[in-house]
């Protein structure tokens, strides 16, 4: 909830797993990743 009003949009996890998944992270292509960075 506190990275949500922060406006976190982007956690680097690196492994992506079912505890990860059930906090709502979301698996995301290198591509789209990077556009997080430049944005």
């Amino acid at each position: 909830q506190k990275l949500q009003k922060e406006d976190l949009k982007v956690i680097d996890c690196q492994i992506y797993t079912p505890h990860l998944k059930s906090l709502g992270a979301e698996e995301i292509s290198r591509t789209e990743f990077l556009k997080f960075l430049t944005s």
